[in-house]
């Protein structure tokens, strides 16, 4: 009896966490959503943008055994839409994450200063991506997700943010070593 009451509370604890992570993301998503400001371009800081994107990547996908790493250079700004770039960095590090989803790894996010331009690097000791498979991946529609996971369109709109931006997004892969996109 006494038992039955102690799991009673520990599943009410867990439902009360669950509604409160869920009301946190139903605010930041709302706030991510509302945001989209006109095509202006504004310095953006990137270390601070990768932080957000690593905390709603985080509601989307399960963090479990995965190790987090950050080597930040200090004031990393570029000049972009902030919530495009945002777009950019969530959809990074959630591939980053489904490719280390039942094996764990590291997460490494690394910011440097290069000749007045910043690269930002996203890696991951994931499953790797086929190398006949990477000039691939920034078509739409292109994903190698299982069907109704993907929809093929995140590096595709990737890509196409990074080059409004004047940017340039590279890939680098090994089969179960891992992937960096910089």
């Amino acid at each position: 009896e006494e038992r039955d009451l102690a799991a009673v509370h520990e599943q009410a604890r867990d439902i009360i966490e669950a509604v409160k992570r869920t009301s946190a993301i139903c605010r930041d998503l709302t706030g991510y959503s509302r945001r989209t400001s006109p095509h202006e371009d504004v310095p953006v800081a990137v270390n601070g943008k990768l932080d957000e994107a690593l905390k709603i990547a985080r509601y989307a996908s399960s963090f479990h055994d995965i190790e987090m790493i950050k080597h930040y250079q200090p004031g990393a700004s570029v000049k972009g839409n902030p919530d495009e770039l945002l777009h950019v960095f969530v959809n990074l590090i959630t591939n980053a994450v489904h490719a280390m989803e039942h094996v764990g790894g590291t997460l490494t996010l690394e910011t440097r200063l290069c000749d007045g331009q910043v690269n930002v690097r996203i890696s991951d000791t994931g499953c790797g991506i086929a190398p006949e498979k990477i000039p691939e991946i920034f078509e739409p529609f292109f994903t190698t997700k299982a069907p109704g996971k993907g929809t093929g369109l995140g590096l595709y709109n990737v890509k196409t943010i990074v080059n409004k931006m004047h940017g340039v997004i590279a890939v680098d892969s090994q089969i179960d070593k891992g992937t960096t996109f910089t």
